[in-house]
């Protein structure tokens, strides 16, 4: 609690506080995210990547044409292209792609 504190305050989503007594809560860490009143920070879930500060939105979904098929990503970088023949057509993938190119269609990588 901060000084002169007459009551808890409870830490803010994209924020933690993993031990008792602290001054002030500390950001939640690149990778994984925090909601309300956060003690142990979540790692960041699949198709998505959290920077330092995430909370309620559990980070970022990795854009279109891109996946992410780990939990704990921390940067944009760790979404990956989708594979060539496959394509990922919506965001926030978390797999190499959601089907194979049809017959009569070409899918490069990124697609």
């Amino acid at each position: 609690c901060p000084n002169g504190s007459s009551a808890m305050t409870p830490c803010k989503p994209g924020t933690y506080s993993p031990v008792a007594m602290l001054p002030a809560c500390l950001a939640c860490p690149a990778g994984k995210y925090c909601e309300y009143q956060t003690v142990v920070p979540t790692d960041c879930p699949l198709g998505r990547y959290c920077p330092q500060g995430s909370g309620l939105e559990h980070g970022r979904a990795c854009p279109t044409g891109s996946f992410n098929s780990r939990t704990g990503a921390a940067n944009i970088t760790d979404c990956q292209l989708c594979l060539p023949g496959r394509f990922c057509p919506s965001a926030g993938m978390n797999a190499s792609g959601n089907g194979s190119c049809l017959p009569g269609y070409y899918c490069t990588s990124g697609a």
